[in-house]
């Protein structure tokens, strides 16, 4: 018998085989549920021709029935495990193994003539159900179909029109015909059936491509997103370094007695440094959000006395544009989110809307409904585009600044705002139209509770007289250091490297130290701090640094070290150290940190 013919497809890995194996597989699923009604019908025509025949005629044919239903079950159900056999020739022991079934049923016809014409057609219908059932349970596959079909159906029909042997009516030659009209039926829905078991696989291995390449697709963007993320972090860095000198020597140039011109020029050299400074930091906001290093702590907010905060700090913003900036909120609206974060949002759609709105005003709007609290800040500024308005929550996408105007920063404030608002768990909506202004509205929980008064600011402590160890391979930091705490009063030593720090510790307590993080060689901050706060238990510390990496970030968070990010504003350095010589020392002080740490975007 030659082979059955295989039917060739594209190879795909994540479905085994060909589909001859899948073939086989269902073929022997079909062996699985088919022996139930095989067996029933063949009981039926055992009994049936149990009488009419001689009984070992039926014994001996019931026998050889039930025998190959077994021996199809046995085999059957093992063909598709069987890898080590090519698919053709297991589908030619399946081919093989339904004409054997095919002739045993067929010969049933035997015993026909003695039965009387009603058994005759009931054991007709079992055989035409037998016939029906191999549709299915051959999955229309034709070799395997036909082998069964012909000699289970076609003595029936040429028998059916001879009336197996006795005068011939026109009803017998009727029944023939229809018997073979019949089997012609069933090839029709066999080829069908085997058509659309031929399209659903090769749907299946479609849908298998095209999983396998998003798959791949989202690997790739993965680590093109890592990749970013890493290059924003080694690049930050590496600007980092010089600006925080600049930041330096500028904020002590500024501490000098100068004439009106030099003034002046330090002036916009210190705004020079702003703008580069704001512009690293949105880069640092990106790589803490991607970083997971961000945690929101809900508690309820008085967006009142937030938003008046606000509007007391971008007044003056708003006044250089001859914007007018309102704020309407009803007391005692509070909300339960992180205040935090809820702030950074709003700054950053408050700074949008003054940058982007020429003339006309700015309007901050708080309504409450039932369980929720809507916040929109909208303007009257020059709208965007439709076709823009799905990119503007991208990475460096700015809207109308086709010249790359650095100036009007790097376009990050609404990818940090977007992220910040999935983070806190907000809905933020947009509406825009070019001409009439744009509106952002963002989603808040409304409070079951008040919202615990804003704290007084707490007295400044004086530096004078406290001693500041700082700690930076690189002397030009050093140096800048030196001079910028010196102006304030502190007493300052300098090393650069653990095993300096530690001498010079080992000989004056420091009050506070002031590291790198990225030491020369193996050493960085990190151990330089745990050394000295093995010396001095409690030792007040800030951490440095440029790099923006999740591993940083993570570390001095679960060290509790105050971290601070080139290049340092003179002014935030000297907050830092006025709050932590002020604090109490100890593990508190380190847990205060870690917590405020997670709460700063």
């Amino acid at each position: 018998m030659s082979a059955p013919p295989a039917v060739a497809v594209r190879d795909s890995s994540a479905v085994a085989g060909t589909l001859d194996e899948e073939l086989l597989r269902l073929i022997a699923a079909g062996s699985v549920w088919v022996p139930l009604p095989v067996f029933v019908g063949t009981v039926l025509i055992f009994a049936i021709a149990y009488d009419a025949v001689p009984h070992f005629w039926a014994v001996g044919w019931i026998v050889t029935v039930l025998g190959v239903l077994a021996l199809r079950y046995f085999v059957l159900t093992r063909l598709p495990s069987r890898t080590d056999v090519p698919s053709h020739a297991r589908l030619r022991i399946a081919v093989l193994l339904s004409g054997i079934n095919g002739c045993i049923h067929g010969s049933a016809v035997a015993f026909f003539p003695y039965l009387l014409e009603f058994e005759r057609f009931v054991a007709f219908m079992v055989i035409l159900a037998f016939c029906a059932g191999a549709v299915s349970s051959t999955v229309g596959y034709r070799p395997v179909f036909l082998a069964y079909l012909l000699p289970a159906l076609s003595p029936l029909a040429v028998l059916w029109m001879v009336n197996f042997g006795g005068d011939v009516e026109w009803h017998h030659v009727y029944v023939g015909l229809v018997t073979l009209l019949y089997g012609a039926v069933l090839v029709r829905l066999a080829y069908q059936a085997f058509r659309l078991f031929r399209e659903s696989f090769e749907i299946r291995l479609q849908h298998v491509d095209l999983n396998q390449r998003l798959t791949a697709a989202l690997d790739q963007s993965r680590i093109a997103n890592a990749a970013k993320t890493r290059f924003l972090a080694v690049a930050s860095h590496d600007l980092r370094q010089p600006v925080h000198a600049l930041a330096l020597f500028a904020s002590s140039l500024s501490r000098r007695n100068l004439d009106g011109h030099t003034r002046e020029i330090a002036q916009h050299i210190d705004s020079a440094i702003d703008t580069l400074s704001s512009q690293l930091d949105a880069l640092l906001d990106i790589s803490r959000l991607d970083a997971g290093i961000v945690k929101p702590n809900p508690a309820p907010v008085d967006l009142g006395h937030m938003l008046a905060r606000l509007h007391v700090q971008f007044e003056p913003l708003a006044d250089e544009k001859s914007l007018t900036v309102t704020v309407s909120c009803a007391p005692q609206t509070v909300v339960t989110t992180d205040e935090t974060l809820l702030e950074q949002v709003v700054r950053n759609l408050l700074g949008n809307a003054i940058k982007y709105t020429d003339s006309g005003s700015i309007a901050i709007v708080v309504r409450a409904e039932d369980e929720r609290v809507l916040l929109t800040v909208k303007d009257t500024g020059r709208g965007i585009p439709l076709d823009a308005q799905r990119h503007v929550f991208e990475e460096f996408y700015q809207v109308d600044n086709p010249g790359h105007d650095r100036s009007r920063g790097l376009g990050l404030g609404l990818a940090i705002t977007k992220r910040l608002v999935d983070l806190l768990g907000l809905r933020l909506t947009m509406q825009s139209a070019v001409g009439l202004g744009t509106a952002f509205t963002l989603e808040l929980p409304r409070a079951a509770m008040r919202a615990e008064p804003p704290r007084a600011p707490q007295a400044r402590v004086e530096l004078g007289l406290k001693q500041a160890l700082v700690v930076d391979d690189a002397a030009e930091i050093r140096e800048a250091m030196r001079i910028l705490l010196e102006d304030v009063g502190c007493r300052v030593q300098l090393a650069e490297s653990t095993s300096d720090a530690m001498r010079d510790a080992s000989e004056s307590r420091p009050d506070i130290v002031i590291s790198d993080l990225r030491l020369r060689g193996d050493d960085n901050g990190l151990d330089t701090i745990r050394q000295l706060r093995a010396l001095y238990p409690g030792l007040p510390a800030i951490l440095v640094t440029g790099d923006s990496t999740a591993e940083s970030l993570r570390a001095s968070l679960d060290a509790g070290i105050r971290l601070l990010h080139k290049p340092v504003r003179p002014d935030t350095l000297i907050a830092a150290i006025h709050e932590l010589c002020g604090a109490s020392s100890g593990a508190p002080l380190a847990e205060q940190e870690k917590a405020r740490q997670q709460s700063s975007p």
